[in-house]
Order: structure tokens, then C-alpha cells, then sequence
């Protein structure tokens, strides 16, 4: 496995200064308030946001629903919404659809989490959520219970450039939770329960201007629950590293110092549904040497779940579509991966325990040509 590069990010600086917590109107610390996850942007601007929750559920199930007002690439002004569901079952089969709507149909609060696009909504406070997404084929009511802290990296905003006005930023309100789905199937209702995870991602920077591509999980592991968020800058940065880590125990944070974060990659694998390269495992060690507590998360990839060209799910003419990718340079892909996830812990030096599980989800996100081509 070799080590990323995480030298010289002189074009993204981290918000985590008192000033910064001031200007953003935030408390300092790590904790969210429940405004944070309401509406951040305006639509009639050019930029993105969107509000995302994944489950596992008990039967062996995975579910997805993200809530968008407009699509994420390309970037544009204006609504757009859209409803993002993926649900796949233990035996193989699924349901896969983007739900588009007019923009008339969506509205969303800014005090608060509540979203709503036609008949669906998308609510919650917090510590406890409620989400509702259905068309003629699937109708799902989730009710959802935070278990771990709501959390967010310092201010959870990166900015980009001198001037302090483009920026990134990301919200955790549900690093873990429980879920209780019910769920209509062509007919056929079924209720199953699960652990889940909600995030909330907003900004005006084009991502294909500053970054190449990303790394980003989340997985439980005994009473630990880990989200790492690995990017990589684009060419002209020099594809160096960034890193968001997230670790709970029983709750509560216990490490989120991006600083002391070290990243790993085994040799790429190009994929077959669009030709990106793909590390299968992925090393996160968390600790520096006077530490008495450090940590090693290991992801080992077993199969793709999902792989999607997001420029083609906004441009459907393939002429245009061609032309697009042409000028601008964009050649994005998307790849959703289940896989093994363990944790080692170790005190003083010394393994003091070790963590499984083999319901890991993570994605890969493209936005440019792979590094070297």
C-alpha cells in the first residue's frame, strides 16, 4: 500500500479559527445546531446541496435517499430537484430511480431540517428524523433516532483561494442512528429495522476546479462508529490529500483531528463501467507518536453496488454530452462499495482490541481524469 501525499494544500485553507466559528454564526466546537441543517444555499445561485441517508437494515438490506434541489454537476442556477433512491436487497435484485420534479414542488426551511419536494419530505431535528419518498412503484416512510452525537469537522466548512468566499462544507447530524422503515413494494409491505446515517453537503466551489477525486465511508464497528472523508486535489495542486476522520465510542466523539489522520491505498484496479481506478483496500491510521491511544481503520473492498456517470444523468443528448466533456474536462463517475471494515485499537503500542464488520459502505467520486493520463 502506498502513502498519500498531504504536503503544501496552499489553495484550501480549513475553517476552524474563532473568527471563522463568529463569521458563520456557529457556537466553536464540534456540536451542530439544529439551523445548521436547514436550507444553506440560494437556489437562484450557482451552486449545490443536497441531504443524503443510507441504512442497513437487519434483513441485509441497504437503502439510500438523498434529497437534491438541483443536480451537483453540472453546476447551475436555478431548481432542478430530484430524488436520488437506491434500494438493495440481500438476493441480488433492486430498485434504482432519480424522481425529478418541477421546481414549484420544492420548498425547504432554513431553521431547521425540512425539506419537502411534492408529496416527499425530508425532516427531522437533529436527534430524530422523519423521510418520506414515493412514486408509482416503492413507497417508503422511514423514523429515525440519532444514537451518536451530531458532529461536524470545526466549522465544517473548507474555503478555497485568498479571498475566503468559495467554499465546501459538510454536516453530520446522524454519524449513527436507528431506523425503522416501512416499506411498499410493488403491493407488498414489509417493516424492517436498521442502523443508519444522515449527512448534509453544501457550496458554491465547482468541484472539478479543486478536486480530483474522493474516498468517503462510513461503517459501525462494535460500539465505535467511524466516517472518513479522504480527497484528493486536482493537477494543478499537485493531487495532494486532505483528510475529514470522525471516530465515536458509545456515542461520544473520541478522535476527529485531521491533523494526526494518515492514509494508505493499495495499487489501483481500473473499473469496468467507465475505466476509473479503484484502490480495494484503503488504511487510515489516527495517532501521533506521543499518543497513548491510536487507531487503524482498514476497508477491504467486496463488490460494487452501484456505478453511475453523473454528467449523463444531467445531459442526456450523447452529442452534447460528448461536446461537454470536450471543453470542460469533466469526465465524472460515481462508485458505491460494500465491503469489510475493521478497527484495530491500540494503547501504548499494544493491540487492545479489534473491531469488524462486514456491512461496510463506501463510495469513490471522479470528477477529472484519472492521475497520470
Amino acid at each position: 500500500m502506498h502513502k498519500r501525499n498531504t504536503h503544501a494544500l496552499t489553495y484550501e485553507t480549513v475553517s476552524k479559527l474563532v473568527s471563522d466559528f463568529d463569521r458563520l454564526g456557529m457556537k466553536a466546537g464540534n456540536i451542530p445546531g439544529t439551523w445548521e441543517d436547514g436550507m444553506r444555499t440560494d437556489p437562484t445561485q450557482t451552486n449545490y446541496e443536497w441531504w443524503y441517508f443510507d441504512a442497513h437494515l437487519d434483513d441485509g438490506s441497504t437503502l439510500v435517499i438523498v434529497f437534491f434541489p438541483k443536480p451537483m454537476v453540472p453546476m447551475q442556477k436555478g431548481l432542478a430537484p430530484m430524488i436520488n433512491i437506491e434500494f438493495d436487497r440481500p438476493d441480488g435484485t433492486s430498485y434504482k430511480r432519480d424522481i425529478k420534479f418541477t421546481a414549484h414542488e420544492f420548498s425547504a426551511a432554513r431553521d431547521k431540517c425540512d425539506v419537502k419536494i411534492a408529496h416527499n419530505y425530508f425532516r427531522g431535528d437533529l436527534a430524530h428524523y422523519k423521510i418520506h419518498v414515493q412514486d408509482e412503484h416503492i413507497n417508503v416512510t422511514l423514523n429515525v433516532t440519532r444514537t451518536t452525537e451530531s458532529w461536524r469537522a470545526d466549522t465544517g466548512h473548507q474555503f478555497f483561494g485568498e479571498q475566503r468566499d468559495v467554499f465546501g462544507a459538510w454536516l453530520v447530524p446522524v454519524p449513527q442512528g436507528r431506523v425503522r422503515a416501512r416499506i411498499s413494494r410493488d403491493g407488498k409491505e414489509e417493516v424492517l429495522n436498521g442502523s443508519c446515517y444522515h449527512d448534509h453537503n453544501w457550496g458554491n466551489v465547482n468541484m472539478m476546479n479543486v478536486r480530483n477525486h474522493w474516498y468517503w465511508a462510513r461503517t459501525e464497528l462494535g460500539p465505535y462508529t467511524a466516517v472518513i472523508a479522504d480527497m484528493v486535489a486536482h493537477e494543478k495542486y499537485g493531487y495532494a490529500t486532505t483528510f475529514n476522520f470522525y471516530l465515536a465510542r458509545d456515542g461520544k466523539t473520541v478522535a476527529d483531528d485531521r491533523d494526526k489522520v494518515d492514509g494508505y491505498r493499495s495499487s489501483p484496479q481500473l473499473q469496468e463501467d467507465f475505466g476509473k481506478p479503484m484502490s480495494d483496500n484503503l488504511k487510515y491510521i489516527y495517532g501521533n507518536p506521543e499518543d497513548d491511544v491510536s487507531y487503524v481503520l482498514t476497508l477491504r473492498k467486496d463488490h460494487n453496488i452501484t456505478a453511475i456517470d453523473l454528467l449523463s444523468k444531467a445531459i442526456h443528448n450523447r452529442y452534447v454530452l460528448s461536446i461537454f466533456k470536450m471543453f470542460t474536462g469533466l469526465d465524472s463517475a460515481y462508485y458505491r462499495i460494500i465491503g469489510e471494515a475493521r478497527l484495530d485499537v491500540y494503547h501504548k503500542g499494544h493491540l487492545v482490541e479489534t473491531h469488524r464488520s462486514h456491512k461496510a459502505v463506501w463510495e469513490l467520486m471522479y470528477f477529472g481524469k484519472p492521475i497520470g493520463t
